[in-house]
């Protein structure tokens, strides 16, 4: 390998030229006995069906020609000075790969360690800014990637980030949802991208649990105005659940894999992502459907209680029979036009409860005395007022009586000349 740069073009000059060699078509780095290089991978726009961004990753091996996992290279250098040498080598060949790209515009995603920018601080963005300056890349281009570690100082990394955020990259909090994820740094450094751990995607393929809290997240992310990256994708059934999120943008495996930039996949997604989005509207169709045809005997039922109800049928009588032909409704109750419930709550008789049930009520005992108890903030009551004697499906949402997950039908009602919301929670648990 030559330890030079490309001899037609003076601004590979780097900072750490000393450990870059230029060889073909890229720029190695050398640390100790080993030989470094970088690897990208691609980070894919779902709306623009393209490449948007790489994220670098480093790549070693040792004399003999064997492979060194990134773990063994981090743990080579022995005080902190030796790893922000080493890390400053890594940007400066990647930042040097991404320079001869020519595939602009997109952005490069570099991993730096909270730990390592408080240590070199005081000169961390100086090298930064000559490294862009000598390279030729803008630094709009870069996308700082916070591993998110707890640090001790998060008042120093606040003010870094400030710095980097002067110069015009772009912020990144990675790994978030794994280990000890806080919360707090996304109110605090505002990032402008928040990329999701492969745990959550591969916990929401498989729990029903994690399925419904992924979305919650990713609203979270956008309501605080932070685009959202899902990591670590490997199979369909992630990627339509990454679709189904509104997440912005996904990066793994079955889109593609990290390599040299030489082979980088430009547009070889877009087919798989457009697949994906005709999959995706299909399922979405037919989940419509089967919500449709779920919910449709429960609406029927409840129109008949209704109508009873409005033939003067007592709220008791014309509840108990909702209940006993539907076993999945678990209560049934009544709300003045301010949201307050003025009948209590009338469910299944215990005997024909299951036992589960039984125990939900005894251990939410404090909670199952509903009466005169304000309900004006919940959807079901400002839907069924905002469009009254039309039947509203509302949920599924955490109901409060035994902390189960319910969807509730709710209509508003004139009943002896008063303007009523008839109300009746659904078991969505199941």
């Amino acid at each position: 390998m030559e330890s030079m740069a490309p001899p037609s073009d003076n601004r590979h000059q780097s900072i750490h030229n000393a450990h870059l060699m230029w060889h073909g078509r890229e720029f190695f780095g050398s640390y100790q006995e080993l030989v470094l290089n970088s690897a990208f991978q691609p980070i894919f726009s779902l709306a623009h069906k393209r490449m948007v961004g790489v994220e670098a990753l480093v790549r070693g091996r040792n004399a003999d020609g064997k492979a060194v996992m990134p773990d063994q290279l981090f743990q080579l250098p022995g005080t902190l000075d030796d790893q922000l040498h080493l890390d400053r080598i890594i940007r400066s060949m990647h930042v040097g790969n991404f320079s001869v790209m020519q595939r602009h515009p997109a952005w490069l995603f570099l991993n730096l360690n909270p730990n390592l920018i408080i240590h070199g601080a005081r000169n961390g963005v100086l090298f930064t800014e000559e490294l862009l300056q000598n390279f030729g890349v803008s630094s709009h281009q870069i996308v700082v990637e916070l591993l998110e570690k707890r640090i001790a100082d998060e008042q120093a990394l606040e003010e870094v980030i400030a710095h980097y955020r002067a110069m015009n990259c772009l912020i990144a909090i990675d790994d978030f949802g794994a280990g000890r994820s806080n919360f707090d740094r996304i109110w605090r450094f505002r990032p402008d991208i928040i990329k999701f751990d492969r745990s959550l995607i591969v916990h929401a393929a498989c729990n029903p649990l994690a399925r419904r809290i992924l979305p919650s997240l990713v609203k979270l992310a956008h309501e605080v105005g932070c685009l959202a990256l899902i990591e670590g994708i490997e199979t369909e059934e992630e990627a339509l659940i990454a679709m189904d999120c509104d997440a912005d943008f996904v990066q793994g495996y079955l889109f593609a894999r990290p390599v040299a930039w030489v082979a980088l996949p430009q547009h070889a997604a877009a087919p798989l992502v457009s697949q994906l989005s005709s999959q995706w509207r299909s399922v979405m169709e037919q989940d419509q459907q089967a919500w449709q045809h779920t919910v449709e005997p429960y609406k029927a039922a409840f129109a008949v209680a209704l109508q009873a109800i409005r033939q003067d049928t007592t709220i008791e009588i014309a509840s108990r029979s909702l209940l006993a032909a539907h076993p999945q409704i678990r209560r049934c109750f009544l709300l003045n036009n301010d949201g307050v419930q003025i009948s209590h709550n009338i469910g299944r008789h215990r005997s024909l409860a299951s036992s589960q049930h039984d125990m939900d009520q005894d251990r939410f005992s404090p909670l199952n005395d509903a009466e005169q108890a304000d309900w004006s903030r919940r959807p079901y009551f400002r839907q069924a007022m905002q469009h009254p004697e039309q039947i509203q499906v509302v949920g599924p949402y955490l109901s409060i009586p035994d902390l189960s997950l319910c969807l509730t039908l709710s209509a508003s009602i004139l009943h002896h000349g008063e303007r009523m919301v008839y109300c009746c929670d659904l078991d969505f648990s199941g």
